[in-house]
């Protein structure tokens, strides 16, 4: 019985994996599409797709984020508890966060990912200049 049940759940993950790869990959089709409709030179075109597959999966984790921290499903104790683990690896990479000192680690993380949300950016892509101002 343990045995089906893992096979069962590798084979609904691969299921996922597949299905949300085809959305991908018929969302850059039609992008590919739409710009050789309009004779857009190939480096361009690559750039283009990089970016729309980066999108895509920025949306799909995001979205992912969102149901597991979703208010009307957990409380708000196991939602802090979820933010830090899923993404303190991610932070704890920050040269920042070893530089803090009494600070408790796991809660600050957990408020962050609960109280910040991601802004995909290109290469080269000005988030802020010397005109803007900033909070």
């Amino acid at each position: 019985a343990i045995f089906a049940t893992i096979i069962s759940e590798i084979q609904r993950l691969a299921f996922e994996m597949s299905e949300a790869t085809q959305e991908r990959d018929e969302e850059v089709k039609k992008v590919v599409h739409l710009l050789r409709k309009k004779n857009v030179p190939r480096w361009l075109e690559q750039d283009v797709v990089k970016w729309v597959e980066f999108d895509f999966e920025s949306r799909r984790r995001e979205d992912e984020r969102a149901e597991l921290l979703d208010e009307e499903h957990l409380p708000l104790q196991l939602r802090h508890a979820i933010a830090a683990n899923i993404n303190s690896e991610l932070i704890g990479n920050a040269w920042i966060f070893g530089e803090l000192q009494h600070v408790n680690s796991q809660h600050l993380v957990s408020a962050l990912v609960m109280n910040t949300g991601s802004q995909p950016y290109t290469d080269k892509m000005i988030v802020a200049s010397p005109l803007h101002h900033c909070d």
